[in-house]
């Protein structure tokens, strides 16, 4: 009987420990953020940022590219009217006159939190990149519209504006 008393003992004791990581699990989940900054290292030497807001209220993209020792800003947008967000892809649109417009998309998984006690979230994304040729008379014939789906190493984050 002893034994007994001491098996159920304790299995009490390890029911309330269960219970106790689980409250903890779920007060954790609690404190998560959903992610509002966004960084990535994309193939080609590409580097891209994103937030879903800034200190004035609005969304930013900047998308730079280094070639040998020199960046070079590809894209540096602000606000709703230059930014589009469907789902969770978000884009943006450079046009150069006479020449293309480019649209570069970011794929974000959706529900992306961060632990304030663990900083960044690591993840896997894609930056596709479309180019469309322009011309001030129109398209021209055999234009080619080129596609390219590169490879991102991102890190998510929250920050407070």
């Amino acid at each position: 009987m002893k034994n007994l008393v001491s098996i159920v003992g304790l299995l009490s004791l390890v029911a309330c420990g269960q219970a106790h990581n689980d409250s903890q699990v779920e007060s954790a989940k609690a404190h998560a953020l959903r992610a509002n900054m966004y960084s990535c290292a994309v193939e080609g030497d590409i580097n891209l940022g994103y937030t879903t807001t800034s200190i004035f209220g609005q969304p930013t993209f900047t998308l730079s590219q280094t070639f040998s020792e020199t960046t070079l800003p590809l894209v540096n947008a602000a606000g709703r009217d230059s930014i589009k967000v469907k789902g969770n892809k978000v884009s943006v649109v450079r046009a150069i006159p006479d020449h293309s417009t480019t649209t570069w998309t970011l794929a974000i998984p959706a529900g992306l939190t961060v632990d304030p006690a663990k900083g960044e979230t690591k993840f896997q994304s894609t930056l596709t990149e479309v180019t469309v040729p322009t011309s001030i008379v129109g398209p021209l014939p055999g234009q080619v519209t080129t596609t390219k789906v590169l490879k991102a190493d991102c890190e998510a984050g929250f920050a407070a504006f």
